[in-house]
């Protein structure tokens, strides 16, 4: 008779791990991005943009001409608003909301980042003294089409939305400040943000 290979075994210790630290960060994230699957009061005020778009191929330049690369993006959340000739009164303000809503979320606050990108790229914006701190990006000519098919500003006006870039660097979902209020957008932004850190926490255990 041919002798049959024993099975092999996985420690039950490895199990517990696994569901202790990666289920619930795992879950989290699959209910933020389903939110149907949940009773309508855990419901995210944005829109999710689905699938994710990554936006690092689009070709957009850093304010030091350098590129917007996949690692430049993974240090932070990133809250997008848009303009296109400069950043003029709605565009002022929605950034200001935003970096409201970053000093509200208190520790979180260094892993949440205002950033305006510019259709044109040879405009410098003319931004407010509390806006100092705004991280600006640019979009050249050649990536212009690209950047108003991945955001759909044929549908979205730049005067009105805002747009969360994650720090894998995809845009996964856009606010309309039209529609919704200064809280509501910190809402999401604190459940991404607690979401992201049992993340991060659990796969800093598991490298360990």
């Amino acid at each position: 008779m041919t002798a049959t290979a024993p099975k092999k075994k996985f420690p039950l210790s490895l199990l517990l791990l696994v569901a202790l630290f990666g289920v619930p960060p795992l879950a989290g994230w699959l209910f933020f991005l389903n939110p149907q699957w949940l009773p309508d009061k855990h419901n995210n005020h944005g829109a999710l943009v689905q699938p994710s778009l990554p936006i690092h191929p689009l070709g957009l330049l850093k304010a030091d001409g350098s590129a917007v690369t996949e690692e430049s993006l993974s240090d932070a959340w990133r809250m997008l608003v848009i303009a296109d000739k400069q950043c003029e009164t709605s565009c002022q303000k929605m950034l200001s909301s935003l970096t409201q809503v970053q000093k509200a979320t208190g520790a979180g606050r260094v892993r949440l980042r205002p950033v305006l990108l510019m259709l044109n790229e040879g405009a410098t914006p003319i931004l407010a003294s509390d806006l100092a701190e705004t991280e600006v990006i640019y979009a050249p000519p050649q990536a212009l089409q690209a950047v108003k098919s991945q955001f759909q500003l044929s549908d979205n006006s730049i005067d009105e939305n805002s747009f969360i870039i994650d720090p894998m660097g995809a845009l996964m979902m856009r606010h309309n400040h039209s529609l919704l209020s200064q809280k509501q957008v910190l809402k999401d932004m604190e459940k991404l943000l607690k979401i992201s850190q049992s993340w991060l926490k659990g796969a800093q255990y598991g490298h360990n």
